[in-house]
This record gives structure tokens, C-alpha cells and sequence, in this order.
């Protein structure tokens, strides 16, 4: 029958039966198992698969402690057992027996599969309360997850263990700061080339309008060009930098150079308008180039 994980009990009932048992001087072991790959399981089926394979899990587990312990859930994918009046040895043996219920499990669609890693630890004269007890199964399944995964580790593990296991945490950091540097360069690289676009485009804009402008300084040029060209420039505005930047362009109040010489008075108001929208284009390819 398959175990129910909302009826399973939680880390404070691990401790209170542990700190019960340990009062009564009773010898205890606590098996702390942690899932392997459970997190892309739930990444890319979904957390209804999910939650199927940690009944599944929960009900090998539970299978191979039947009569000798009890099943705690601790966390999201991670559990415990508490084993009572074991030898070190047999908890060690029954927390091998409870990875290999795991590994025998199908895996998910075909393609993914969990594993664990166990950290077994017995009360003994340096583990005398719960704390200590459950820190010892927690150090040793860490020692478990950062060396091979799928494996069991005892505490106390060896100084050869402990060095694996830091040595393999700062290979990890390693990495990620290198993953995290290439995802920066990426970012940066993207960024120049958007402002490179950008400033590109803008160019384009800027010599349709001085072409437009020409046009204005011989009286050879129509109202429905202009606003055509300051329409086109406002809606790539909006579109490539936001609403604010055609705002920008729209209220633009920069002052304008002397008028050409022998200019038709009647074409200055266009002429100094174009010059003004030319200004502001300029100003924003600045601000990208920089």
C-alpha cells in the first residue's frame, strides 16, 4: 500500500521521539536520506510526477523498515529514519538496503531517475541528545551527496571523506561563478550589440530627417513627409526604448542653430522643427554609444 506523505510525521516529531528515546537510554540511530535529481523531476515533469515519485520513495523506504524503525519526511525531498537498539553496523546495513529499494525504482518516463544519498548516525558517547544525533546523520549525508551521490557515508566519516567532499563543494562553487561570468559576458556582449543596433538605427533616422530637411531649406517638400518621418521615429522609439524616450522626443526643446541664409521665412518654423527631432536623435545615440 502506498505511503501517504501528508500523513507521514514532520522534523519536530523526529525530535521529540528521538529525545524520548535518548532519555531512556535506549541506543538510536537516524538515517537522513536525501533525494538525487528529484529537483529536475520536478523541473521538467511537473510537481504532480513529482509528488508521485516521493510516494514511490516513501513507500520503498517504508517497505524495507517495516518493524525496525519509523519514517519521518524532514523536508521537500528529504526524510529520515529512526532506528532503535541497532548496532552502528546494522544501521549502516539496513540504510544500504533502503538506497537500493530507491535505485531499483523504475525510472520516470523512461529517462529520469532519483537515487540517494544516506548519512547513518548511532548514539554513542559523543552522540548523546537529539541535536548531536541528527547534525552526525546530516553531516554524513552531505559527505554522501558531495562525493559520489547514491551511497551511504557513516558518521563518523574519514578525513579523506570530509577533504572529497570540501573539494568537490569548492569545484561546485567554481563553477557556477564560471557559469555566472559567461552569462554576464553573454549580457553584456547582447547589450553592446542591441546598443549597437540601436545606434544604427537611429543613424538611418537621423539622415532620412536631414534628407527631409534639404528639402525644406529649397521649399521642395510636403507637411505629410515630415510628420510621416516624426511618426516612423516615435514608434520605434516606443517600441526599441520605451515610451519614456518618445516622450523625449516629443517635448524636445533644445536650441536651435542659425537659420540658412536666403531661407523662405515661412519654411523656418518647419526647418527649425526638424533641426530640433535631428537634436534629440542625436542626443539618444550618445547615450548608447556610451
Amino acid at each position: 500500500m502506498a505511503v501517504s506523505l501528508t500523513e507521514l510525521p514532520n522534523r519536530e516529531s523526529l525530535e521529540r521521539d528521538l529525545a524520548a528515546q535518548l532519555e531512556n537510554g535506549r541506543t538510536v540511530s537516524a538515517i537522513f536520506v536525501d533525494l538525487d535529481g528529484f529537483k529536475q523531476v520536478n523541473d521538467q515533469q511537473g510537481h504532480d510526477e513529482g509528488d508521485r515519485c516521493l510516494v514511490e520513495v516513501a513507500t520503498a523506504m517504508s517497505k524495507v523498515i517495516d518493524g525496525k524503525g519509523r519514517l519521518y519526511r524532514v523536508g521537500g525531498d528529504e526524510f529520515c529514519i529512526m532506528l532503535l537498539n541497532p548496532s552502528g553496523s546494522d544501521a549502516t546495513a539496513d540504510a544500504e538496503q533502503v538506497r537500493l529499494s530507491i535505485d531499483r525504482l523504475k525510472s520516470l518516463g523512461g529517462t529520469m531517475k532519483v537515487t540517494a544519498s544516506i548519512g547513518v548516525a548511532t548514539s554513542c558517547a559523543k552522540l548523546t541528545d537529539t541535536k548531536a544525533l541528527i547534525a552526525a546523520a546530516d553531516e554524513a549525508m552531505y559527505i554522501s551527496k558531495w562525493t559520489t551521490k547514491n551511497c551511504v557515508t557513516t558518521w563518523p566519516p574519514s578525513d579523506a571523506a570530509r577533504n572529497r567532499a570540501e573539494f568537490a563543494k569548492l569545484n561546485q562553487r567554481v563553477g557556477s561563478l564560471q557559469e555566472q561570468i559567461a552569462a554576464q559576458n553573454k549580457k553584456d556582449a547582447d547589450d553592446r550589440k542591441r546598443k549597437q543596433n540601436i545606434v544604427e538605427e537611429l543613424a538611418k533616422l537621423l539622415q532620412e530627417g536631414r534628407e527631409i530637411r534639404d528639402k525644406v531649406e529649397f521649399n521642395n517638400f510636403s507637411g505629410q513627409e515630415v510628420a510621416n518621418w516624426k511618426q516612423d521615429v516615435e514608434r520605434y522609439l516606443t517600441k526599441s526604448l520605451g515610451v519614456p524616450f518618445a516622450v523625449r522626443f516629443r517635448s524636445s526643446s533644445h536650441q536651435i542653430p542659425p537659420y540658412p541664409p536666403n531661407m523662405v521665412p515661412g519654411m523656418r518654423v518647419h526647418w527649425a522643427g526638424l533641426t530640433e527631432c535631428m537634436i534629440m536623435l542625436d542626443d539618444f545615440m550618445s547615450e548608447h554609444r556610451s
